[in-house]
């Protein structure tokens, strides 16, 4: 109560607003640069885990979708005699002798001839015609794919050797797919960085604690000052009010 009188004497309303605020900020930094300080320490001592399992994944250096472009590529190895075989079928099927392609050719031309007789049979060769060129275009990139095929034993070896190392780090980080691993690995990254940089980060946190210090040490000696003022000039108003009651000062 007599702090509540003073300070209405002297006027501190907005000071005193002021102060708590500051104050209140203060606490703030106080408890961020101690929780830092604390977390830092718990985490410095597995500094050398983390790096090791970030440059793990680093040296991994996985790629979004790899896994299933991995497991294709192993199972057209794997099964490359009979994809060879389809081809060589396919390719017999549409462009070989008695094939599709040529009867269809013959029979593209019959219509052709016969297409000014009515415009069913013009219809009829101008559909006729848009499957020839698409299954002809079929036929030729089916052609150049198996002639372009090249199935490498040693490549296999090569490939289910990165399938095993992606499957075990999937296995090993919980990670459910490759995304998910380079997540990870941008998540020990930021922790490293963290740790790698905790001294600096714990210098600029602790000269914004005493920057703020100084602000609400200011602000409190000034406070002091004006209650001190307040009271020098309540005193004899005080006494003065108690001589008339009567009563000792």
């Amino acid at each position: 109560f007599q702090c509540q009188v003073v300070d209405a004497e002297a006027n501190n309303a907005e000071l005193l607003e002021h102060y708590r605020h500051e104050f209140l900020l203060l606490q703030t930094i106080k408890n961020e640069l101690n929780s830092f300080l604390e977390d830092i320490q718990k985490q410095k001592t597995d500094l050398d885990y983390y790096s090791f399992r970030l440059n793990e994944l680093k040296s991994a250096n996985v790629q979004p979708g790899e896994l299933e472009n991995l497991e294709q590529e192993s199972s057209l190895i794997e099964h490359s005699e009979e994809i060879k075989m389809m081809l060589s079928q396919a390719e017999n099927a549409l462009n070989g002798e008695n094939a599709i392609l040529p009867l269809l050719k013959s029979t593209l031309q019959s219509f052709e001839r016969n297409s000014s007789r009515t415009s069913l049979f013009k219809d009829f060769a101008n559909r006729l015609s848009q499957s020839y060129i698409e299954l002809d275009d079929l036929a030729t990139e089916m052609a150049k794919h198996n002639t372009n095929l090249d199935f490498d034993p040693q490549q296999k070896d090569i490939i289910d050797g990165r399938l095993n190392l992606l499957n075990d780090l999937m296995h090993k980080y919980s990670a459910p797919n490759e995304q998910e691993l380079i997540d990870k690995q941008q998540e020990l990254q930021q922790i490293v960085d963290t740790l790698e940089n905790a001294d600096l980060h714990s210098e600029e946190l602790q000269k914004k604690y005493t920057k703020q210090k100084s602000i609400v040490s200011d602000l409190a000696k000034e406070l002091h000052s004006r209650r001190k003022k307040a009271i020098e000039k309540l005193c004899p108003q005080i006494i003065e009010l108690l001589q008339k009651l009567g009563m000792p000062s």
